[in-house]
């Protein structure tokens, strides 16, 4: 994998947990201590794995992207402007919803490239350990709304 993909990767790790933290910090109501909690939880497993990735650049000799607003414009996934409104704060269903959604598209960006034979075969081991703990939050999120949809 290219010192671009990586970054584009770790980009998107980095958005999807910016937009995770905005969720934690706005859920109230019905739920808040569950979805709270569990939001913060998926939050640190992101920066982890983002870690983990960035670390991999380093390693490689290549220089990691650390500016929010390149990873904003690279990122796969987009910054979820929608959680400011006043229709979407406080709406618990949506926000575990939509980060659930978000993380099964970070599994399936990382098993492309893992499938497409470009990874080396540590750095596999280290992202694969990552989408292992995001499929595990995957079934509590799909727990909490009920609603079963598993990573491709």
């Amino acid at each position: 994998m290219n010192e671009f993909e990586m970054n584009k990767m770790l980009a998107t790790v980095e958005i999807v947990a910016i937009n995770v933290k905005g969720r934690h910090w706005l859920v109230a109501g019905s739920g808040f201590d569950s979805a709270h909690t569990l939001l913060d939880k998926v939050w640190k497993t992101l920066l982890d794995g983002a870690d983990r990735i960035a670390e991999t650049v380093r390693v490689l000799g290549k220089v990691p992207e650390w500016d929010s607003e390149i990873w904003a414009k690279t990122s796969y996934v987009q910054l979820d402007k929608s959680i400011t409104s006043r229709e979407s704060q406080n709406n618990v269903d949506e926000f575990l919803r939509t980060t659930r959604d978000e993380l099964n598209k970070v599994i399936a960006i990382i098993h492309t490239h893992i499938e497409g034979k470009d990874v080396d075969p540590t750095f596999e081991s280290d992202l694969t350990a990552f989408t292992s703990e995001l499929r595990h939050h995957i079934l509590f999120l799909d727990g909490a709304i009920m609603d079963w949809a598993y990573a491709e």
